[in-house]
């Protein structure tokens, strides 16, 4: 799997810009014990950051979205 990286600016709480990619990011394919690292770093100096994955497919579990301990 190739490394890629995709840098995302939020303008405010109903925007988003992804720089030099389309939108949304790219997705994220892994396979069971797979390891994912995730880097994010928040240049926003008075505002905080978060993640979340959508469509996050869990093993025996029926939910894909708002997996608990994800976000």
């Amino acid at each position: 799997m190739a490394v890629v990286e995709s840098v995302v600016i939020i303008h405010d709480a109903k925007s988003s810009w992804d720089v030099d990619r389309p939108f949304p990011g790219p997705l994220i394919r892994a396979m069971f014990a797979d390891r994912v690292r995730i880097r994010i770093t928040n240049m926003l100096r008075d505002q905080s950051t978060a993640i979340h994955f959508h469509d996050l497919h869990m093993i025996n579990n029926p939910w894909a979205d708002d997996t608990a301990h994800i976000t």
